[in-house]
């Protein structure tokens, strides 16, 4: 449109008319230019961030997974393999791959996203049943904490794809 309306501005006779096309293609162009960077601000790059935060936390639940088993089971190569694979999740290019992969299979997105969510409470509570416990907090209060982590994390093993930790 705004390349219309330039171009016709330049074609027709007056100036009022040419004045009024050229303000028009000025007004659709900023127009599209506060639409484009709306759009990115708010939403493109919130669901990038998100596409990385759900990928890392898939990472991340499968090295706590393997955090107890012997060198033998997961060997170093295997730990730094791991480990670059999640410092690369944080990569925008990572992350619009994965916001794209996940547009294609919106429900698989959605399942991935509850995971993350989900795992985000399990270890979130765990720390907190881990501080309660060094300071030596009575049982009452730590017993209700560690009754709903058990649930938690029942409820992730039940989930298709979890994220839960090994047990």
């Amino acid at each position: 449109m705004t390349t219309g309306l330039s171009t016709i501005s330049s074609i027709v006779t007056g100036d009022l008319a040419k004045s009024i096309l050229s303000g028009g293609a000025a007004f659709t162009s900023s127009s599209r230019d506060h639409l484009n960077a709306n759009i990115w601000k708010n939403q493109l790059t919130t669901a990038i961030t998100n596409a990385i935060d759900v990928k890392r936390a898939e990472i991340l639940g499968k090295m706590s997974g393997n955090r107890a088993k012997s060198i033998y089971e997961y060997n170093v190569d295997e730990m730094i393999r791991t480990v670059n694979e999640y410092h690369q999740a944080c990569s925008f290019g990572t992350g619009l791959q994965s916001l794209m992969t996940a547009s294609a299979n919106q429900e698989r997105f959605t399942m991935m996203n509850e995971n993350y969510q989900l795992q985000a409470k399990i270890n979130s509570l765990s720390t907190s049943i881990e501080i309660l416990r060094a300071a030596k907090a009575d049982t009452t209060t730590i017993a209700p904490l560690e009754e709903r982590l058990g649930e938690l994390i029942l409820q992730a093993a039940e989930t298709p794809e979890s994220t839960a930790p090994a047990s």
